[in-house]
């Protein structure tokens, strides 16, 4: 059996509120992503997506749990700044202005990072136009600033900043959501290309299921901080399990119209906006909106369920029961 590059082990976060409460926004979870593989991670606003590619990277810190690269515990490695920076895992987040220095050009951008990787001093410029050509840039490119580009060029700039480093896995953090559409395919191609040429594993974040279950190699389905189904992209395609995998898929072709307001209005597109968690963190927290949901539902915890391959489903009464 192939060792996983990464092995996330009951990661758990917990937010302390402006009333002093502790929320819980992401419970106790577990997951793998093998050498080569793409892992799907779907969810509405506020479901814990983000906050767990976070906390993999160690951008947030974990309240319990722990994460294993290639077998090592790097869950405290992480937390430093230098290290996160240097080590074969990076992140490519959803605004790609918000993640580089405006007042730098794109040169220093990477060259921040050849360093960190230990590029030698004379061999970065040489290595920085290569990962320009990569991403479909021109190494004239470098020396601009950020606010020269289209958002496209950005995302792929910031793509080009996480590939000096030679990850072996990238966290791509709602890469295409803030870009135009006509420019979405683009990013996703590239990405497809890139983990294709230089064999990387990847877990992919997004609210569309759609473009996850596309990309994606299996796909981890998230509610309210919890792992409500994973399994393989093209079984939740055809037959989700679970009825909110099943939701997501209905809504499709419905528009995040509370995210696009949020960002006209200048907040986070990420800002929790969903049902609140029941009184009971240990029952079923889709009860509420579930079409299925009976009386168990609201009383007893559900069960993990194995599905054939290795998939699972938390639920007293899957969609498969239902055929």
């Amino acid at each position: 059996m192939v060792e996983p590059i990464l092995k996330v082990e009951d990661l758990s976060v917990t937010y302390r509120t402006a009333g002093g409460q502790h929320h819980l926004a992401l419970h106790p979870l577990s997951l793998t992503i093998a050498p080569g593989e793409t892992l799907g991670l779907v969810g509405e606003s506020g479901s814990g997506k983000s906050t767990l590619g976070r906390a993999i990277i160690g951008l947030t810190p974990p309240s319990g749990g722990r994460v294993l690269y290639r077998g090592r515990d790097v869950s405290h490695a992480l937390r430093n700044t230098s290290a996160r920076h240097g080590h074969t895992i990076q992140m490519v987040f959803q605004d790609p202005y918000s993640s580089l220095n405006p007042a730098r050009k794109i040169a220093s951008a990477i060259g921040d990072v050849l360093g960190v990787a230990r590029v030698q001093r004379g061999q970065r410029a040489r290595r920085a136009a290569e990962l320009m050509r990569k991403v479909g840039l021109p190494a004239e490119a470098l020396g601009r600033f950020p606010s020269d580009f289209s958002g496209g060029q950005r995302q792929r700039i910031a793509i080009a900043r996480a590939l000096g480093a030679t990850p072996d896995l990238i966290i791509a953090d709602e890469p295409i959501s803030a870009l135009d559409v006509s420019v979405q395919a683009q990013i996703l191609n590239l990405l497809i290309d890139l983990r294709r040429e230089n064999g990387l594993s990847m877990l992919f974040i997004s609210h569309d299921l759609r473009i996850v279950s596309d990309i994606s190699d299996r796909v981890a389905v998230l509610y309210l901080g919890r792992l409500v189904e994973i399994g393989r992209a093209s079984r939740i395609a055809r037959a989700p399990a679970h009825p909110y995998s099943a939701m997501l898929f209905r809504n499709i072709a419905v528009p995040d119209v509370e995210k696009t307001r949020r960002l006209f209005r200048g907040q986070s597109a990420d800002e929790d906006v969903v049902p609140s968690s029941p009184a009971s963190d240990r029952l079923c927290a889709f009860a509420a909106r579930c079409p299925y949901a009976r009386d168990p539902c609201a009383t007893v915890a559900p069960p993990n369920r194995n599905l054939p391959d290795g998939d699972n489903v938390l639920c007293h009464f899957p969609l498969y029961e239902r055929a």
